[in-house]
């Protein structure tokens, strides 16, 4: 299996969406694109999304497409729903032939066309994961740093 850059992604932009000096990206009230601090770009290419149980184990992994990304998200699509909330390990074919290992929460899904729906996922440190038990084993049997 290639080896995985675990570096965060970032695109070349990185413009910012400001409101009045104010963060309301976790008001109820907004659309999702309302609550967005940062510009998505189109990028398309495979993403190998592996859901984290409840439990802490890492799930086989559903080959999806992506559809845009940003410096914090990530949006693909997927035959499988993933509900708001759930954790994931998403490992990013890039342009070049390398495999970018991500983590994210999905914000938003919605149905999309053909059986296939739009998961949002704001990403997140791999700190925040790899302390689990299930994580952590499934890291070192899988993805060397």
């Amino acid at each position: 299996m290639a080896r995985t850059d675990t570096n965060t992604i970032k695109p070349n932009t990185k413009s910012i969406v400001q409101r009045a000096g104010t963060d309301r990206s976790h008001d109820a009230r907004l659309t999702s694109e309302e609550r967005r601090h940062h510009t998505r770009l189109p990028f398309h290419t495979e993403v190998d999304v592996h859901e984290i149980t409840s439990a802490g184990t890492v799930t086989n992994a559903q080959r999806c497409s992506t559809v845009d990304v940003s410096p914090a998200g990530l949006g693909f699509l997927s035959r499988k729903t993933y509900p708001v909330g759930s954790k994931l390990v998403l490992i990013l074919r890039l342009p070049d032939h390398r495999e970018k290992l991500l983590f994210g929460v999905v914000r938003a899904g919605n149905y999309a066309a053909d059986a296939r729906y739009q998961v949002g996922v704001e990403l997140m440190p791999e700190a925040d994961f790899a302390r689990q038990r299930g994580v952590s084993a499934w890291l070192s049997q899988h993805h060397a740093h």
